[in-house]
């Protein structure tokens, strides 16, 4: 068998290989994921970020190269890819006419700009530059390295809950534990992608995964095994690892090996989740140790968890503005929030609702909560269908049904969708779609087994 590279693979290679403005592109954005998880970060990310995506509209619009193309778009996905533009026009425009229209415009624009309207035009900035697995493995080096550095610092500092004074580098242990969630989502790319060196790749998997736990566990965070179990569910499901099929005729032998494997799945989804779920109440039992007066044991103290009275009271607070709220990221609903609560310290710590969608209801009413909604279910639409695009690319697609379940629940139980968290999500958002349309030879369950290689991007042709 002989081998042909296209020409649109021919032009990404000469793009990657030749174009010292893409790769200018690719080195920004890596920076600017490397340092976003970071104290007084903001600034520099988004100017590095903005720089990038000037670069590669540059390079889309002068050498008329398929930066921006989506195949997908014209079969399998394109209806979800429509509600997710629909979802996203309105999520943008309507939060910016309140946002206008609201009391303080100016201190609810910039909020807008950089929770909206920034993690958009970073989605669509990693969906052009991941065209290929070497601008993939820079990426996810540089969150490699961004990883070990967090984890790092949380082990040398962590988790402080009784010191409401505590700032440490990466923020915050809320901030930090989000931020792992996401990266979560990656994991299964070490195994699904053929990578030129795939024992390398699966050892940096391995290490990564260790990062993670530690830091989810030094940052005292329950939540954070809670997602992990939800994202480990919905990857075994949507992936069809557990399908079993008929027995074959004698001498098939491949739906053998197809029910030998699924009961491995159905084997590693059971203890995976199990461990998941002790750790989570390993973690309750540890943070009822810091605060024992509270409750008798952790089981009492899980079920007292001030979030209920948090989220009783903003429905309440929602009900008395359900149309307009109280203003786009503004002061005053965290105040009238604040305020219901007789006990001062407790006004001064719960400021806002424990609740992504109870919080966009608080500010701008209930229309907030049916955006975020579209946005969410849009996205989880776009990656489930995806997963027909081809056989190949169907566990990637389920690796973007990880990213979106983990954020969601997450974002249950606090308010994360802001920062450099949203940024993450955005970015990797369109990172995953981009690696859903890459040819079937750049995976490792590829038909053809091709691996691929640093110098040529090829496809077999007979």
């Amino acid at each position: 068998m002989d081998k042909r590279a296209s020409p649109i693979e021919n032009e990404r290679a000469s793009l990657v290989e030749q174009s010292g403005l893409f790769r200018f592109a690719v080195f920004v954005s890596c920076l600017a994921l490397l340092i976003a998880p970071f104290r007084s970060s903001a600034g520099f990310r988004g100017g590095l970020l903005l720089l990038a995506l000037v670069a590669v509209v540059w390079c889309w619009r002068a050498r008329g190269l398929p930066l921006f193309q989506f195949p997908a778009a014209r079969t399998v996905a394109a209806g979800p890819l429509r509600a997710l533009a629909i979802a996203l026009a309105l999520w943008l425009g309507v939060v910016a006419v309140y946002a206008l229209l609201g009391p303080q415009p100016t201190a609810s624009m910039p909020t807008w700009r950089g929770d909206i309207l920034t993690p958009v035009l970073t989605g669509l900035l990693f969906f052009a530059l991941n065209r290929e697995p070497r601008v993939a493995a820079l990426v996810l080096c540089t969150l490699f390295a961004g990883l070990l550095v967090l984890t790092a610092m949380v082990i040398a500092d962590p988790s402080q809950p009784l010191n409401f004074q505590h700032e440490p580098r990466y923020v915050s242990v809320g901030w930090l534990s989000t931020w792992v969630v996401l990266l979560a989502s990656l994991l299964p790319l070490a195994w699904l992608v053929a990578w030129r060196h795939r024992r390398v790749a699966l050892a940096l998997a391995v290490v990564a995964a260790l990062a993670m736990g530690c830091a989810a566990w030094f940052t005292s965070n329950r939540l954070v095994w809670l997602c992990f179990a939800c994202m480990l569910v919905i990857y075994v499901a949507a992936s069809g690892s557990l399908r079993t099929v008929r027995s074959p005729a004698v001498g098939s032998g491949q739906p053998a090996q197809t029910i030998r494997n699924s009961r491995l799945a159905l084997l590693a989804l059971l203890g995976g989740a199990g461990l998941l779920l002790a750790l989570f109440f390993g973690a309750s039992a540890q943070r009822h140790g810091e605060f024992a007066a509270t409750a008798p044991n952790a089981l009492s103290f899980m079920l007292q968890d001030n979030r209920f009275v948090i989220w009783r009271e903003s429905l309440a607070l929602i009900g008395e503005r359900p149309f307009t709220g109280y203003g786009f990221a503004l002061e005053t609903g965290k105040a009238a929030l604040a305020d219901r609560f007789a006990d001062p310290g407790f006004g001064r710590v719960f400021r806002h609702a424990h609740n992504i969608l109870l919080n966009y209801a608080i500010q701008i009413g209930v229309i907030g909560p049916l955006l975020l909604l579209g946005v969410f279910g849009s996205i989880t639409a776009l990656f489930w269908r995806l997963r027909a695009a081809h056989p190949s690319a169907r566990a990637v697609a389920c690796c973007g049904l990880m990213l979106v379940l983990g954020f969601f629940v997450r974002n249950q139980f606090d308010d994360f969708i802001s920062r450099h968290a949203i940024l993450l999500f955005g970015a990797l958002t369109g990172f995953l779609l981009a690696a859903t349309q890459w040819p079937a030879h750049y995976f490792a369950n590829s038909p053809n087994g091709e691996v691929f290689q640093a110098k040529a991007l090829e496809t077999p042709h007979e």
